[in-house]
C-alpha cells in the first residue's frame, strides 16, 4: 500500500491521523489497529517527502496511540527528535499537541 500513495494524496491523508486516532481512541478494537497502521504509513510518507510539519502531525498521532497503550517511552523517543527540529511556531496547534507527549 505504501507505493500506492502518491505525492498528491499525501496532504489529504495527513489530515486523517489526528481525526482517525481520536475516534479510534474512543472506539478501540479494529479501528485502533487501523489507526496505528495509518499513522505509521503517513509518518513514513511525510519523512520521504521531507515535510517536517506533516511528519510532526503523523508522529504526534502515533505517539499518542502508543502512550495510550502504555508505551510512553517509545512515544517520547519517536516524537522528541521530530519536535526538536522546530525552532519557532510553538504556538501552532500541531506543536501544542506534541509538547505534552514529549515532556
Amino acid at each position: 500500500m505504501r507505493q500506492r500513495i502518491g505525492a498528491a494524496a499525501g496532504p489529504f491523508f495527513l489530515s486523517l491521523p489526528l481525526t482517525t486516532s481520536t475516534k479510534g481512541m474512543r472506539l478501540g478494537g479494529a479501528i485502533r489497529a487501523c489507526c496505528f497502521g495509518l499513522a505509521e504509513l503517513l509518518l513514513d510518507w511525510a519523512r520521504r517527502q521531507g515535510v517536517r510539519s506533516w511528519e510532526l502531525r503523523a508522529a504526534t498521532s502515533l505517539a499518542g496511540l502508543w502512550r495510550d497503550k502504555e508505551r510512553t517511552e517509545e512515544a517520547r523517543e519517536l516524537l522528541a527528535p521530530v519536535y526538536g527540529q522546530f525552532t519557532e511556531g510553538f504556538e501552532t496547534t500541531d506543536l501544542k499537541a506534541a509538547k505534552p507527549l514529549v515532556d
